[in-house]
């Protein structure tokens, strides 16, 4: 995910999940690290062929320069059961 933003602002992104599985995906757990503000899914199963978003908010107050980040969905996938997604943030002026 790419975000760019000047600092001290809020921003907003998303991306869309999609179960390509033939069993219900439970999304388990969302961690965040540092340069990511919150992330929510809007499903936390997805039915097979279905899609979830999820949001993903940078606040840049705290940030300085190109900054990456990312965040790591957790969900109940026998082969892939970790998805980590990047976000890379630009801050200008």
């Amino acid at each position: 995910i790419d975000i760019q933003a000047k600092k001290g602002e809020k921003k907003f992104s998303s991306i869309t999940l999609k179960n390509s599985g033939k069993s219900i995906l439970s999304i388990r757990k969302i961690k965040l690290e540092k340069g990511v503000s919150k992330v929510t899914c809007s499903k936390s199963s997805i039915a097979p062929g279905k899609t979830a978003i999820i949001k993903v908010e940078v606040n840049t107050a705290n940030l300085d320069g190109d900054t990456y980040s990312k965040f790591t969905v957790i969900t109940n996938d026998p082969k892939n059961p970790t998805a980590v997604i990047a976000v890379n943030t630009k801050i200008t002026k």
